[in-house]
């Protein structure tokens, strides 16, 4: 969750970020970053049909128009790592008209995805991949109609090869060679035909006007300091976008400010406070154990339970077992209690036996794509939760007599390998529950 202050334009961003800079906020559902101003994809060639080599004797770029005026936020290309190592540095200067160079970001290779000969997936117009490079700590401003380029260049040491041992000793170190040339690394810039009309690619500073890189550019608006612009990757659409004065109580129906197929969201906040932002996915099914190979009693004096390893970051919004009626009435209440590792309780659920299906035997399987009886709705709790981090529910029934007990479907223990059954506070590593949990993707 990242926090945003305004007070007649927006002053500070709390949490990680600095004063006119962005925040970025990783969970393990969905990454956001928050930046200041309305920040949007000024000019584009999103597409590659082919590539070129990056090599310390090809500098290669692009020149392009700006349709907008304010600050260059970022410039992403559609990079392949060819040979380079992760280690190795790729820089892009970015020059005006007069070839006067304004700026400097660089990547390492590290991200870039694996190839050569192959042609680059196409860029997003809604999210940032692995060539992106962030200039807005440049200070670079633009106006509507300049003519701008960036290139790109490497660190590269050059390739020397042994005329005794025939192997690479510096450049593609310890591989096979007859000639200096074979130990060079490259890594590939995606590349499509003149496709783009504001600019050519420019290979060793002259243009060739038959060859446009991929590439996008991303401009901050003039004047948009009230602005906040929410980026993020990960999750699946629709997202829903939430903004709060309340850090604890964002991912509420009166905070929702917009939903979005995309991954980018623009809002002008009220002044005055410091609003706190969060932006959700659809629920998901995180961890489940959907077969059942027998069931357990659930009684006033036996509660039993499970314990999980949370898979995505974001809030828990329900959990789902496998009843069966027993000797329970209709009326009678199962609560769900849920705890973190250290057995403090982070809320409880409930549903009434009015749905459980009859009989004490063998339950049926839990549906992936549905819910059934056995289903508690804890998004009112507002549970967070981190990848990796390790739960439990407990049944906990409200019978007032020793002879009530419903029945939890179970299988025997190994079937869920990131927990284990729970009997009156004791784990059962010879069961697991049946059981699905909810989680709805959220970066905070």
């Amino acid at each position: 969750m990242t926090g945003v202050h305004r007070f007649r334009s927006v002053v500070a961003l709390f949490a990680v970020a600095l004063l006119g800079g962005s925040a970025l906020v990783a969970s393990d559902g969905i990454n956001l970053t928050v930046s200041r101003g309305n920040v949007s994809v000024d000019q584009a060639n999103l597409v590659s049909s082919g590539n070129l080599a990056v090599i310390r004797q090809q500098v290669v770029g692009q020149s392009f128009t700006m349709g907008g005026a304010g600050t260059l936020k970022g410039i992403e290309i559609a990079p392949l790592r060819d040979t380079a190592d992760a280690t190795d540095t790729i820089f892009l200067d970015v020059f005006d008209a007069s070839n006067t160079l304004l700026g400097t970001a660089s990547l390492p290779a590290a991200g870039f995805p694996p190839g050569a000969g192959n042609t680059p997936g196409p860029l997003s117009s809604a999210t940032n991949g692995p060539g992106y490079f962030d200039l807005l700590s440049l200070g670079i401003t633009v106006n509507v109609g300049q003519p701008l380029s960036f290139r790109l260049r490497a660190d590269f040491a050059p390739g020397v090869c042994s005329p005794t041992t025939h192997l690479c000793t510096s450049g593609r170190v310890g591989t096979s060679c007859f000639a200096d040339f074979e130990c060079e690394k490259a890594c590939r810039a995606g590349a499509s035909g003149n496709t783009y009309f504001g600019g050519t690619a420019v290979i060793n500073g002259t243009p060739n006007s038959t060859l446009d890189l991929a590439f996008k550019v991303l401009l901050q608006a003039t004047n948009s300091n009230d602005a906040v612009t929410l980026d993020w990757n990960g999750g699946n659409p629709n997202f829903t976008v939430y903004r709060s004065a309340d850090p604890h109580s964002v991912v509420n129906t009166p905070n929702e400010i917009g939903t979005t197929a995309n991954r980018r969201f623009v809002d002008v906040p009220p002044a005055g406070s410091l609003w706190f932002y969060r932006t959700t996915g659809p629920t998901v099914v995180d961890q489940s154990n959907l077969v059942s190979a027998g069931n357990f009693g659930v009684a006033r004096t036996q509660h039993v339970g499970q314990s999980f390893t949370v898979g995505i970051g974001g809030i828990l919004i329900g959990i789902e077992w496998a009843p069966q009626l027993g000797t329970a009435a209709a009326s009678d209440v199962i609560f769900v209690d849920v705890y973190d590792a250290g057995n403090t309780l982070l809320g409880t659920g409930s549903i009434t036996a009015a749905g459980f299906p009859p009989g004490n035997g063998v339950p049926a399987p839990l549906s992936l794509a549905t819910t059934g009886p056995g289903y508690v709705d804890l998004s009112s709790l507002g549970i967070t939760v981190d990848a990796g981090e390790v739960l439990s529910f407990v049944l906990r029934p409200d019978f007032t007599n020793d002879v009530k007990v419903c029945h939890a479907g179970l299988s025997t223990g190994g079937a869920y390998a990131a927990g284990q059954s729970i009997v009156n506070g004791v784990p059962s590593p010879s069961f697991d529950l049946a059981f699905k949990t909810f989680v709805r993707p959220e970066a905070r």
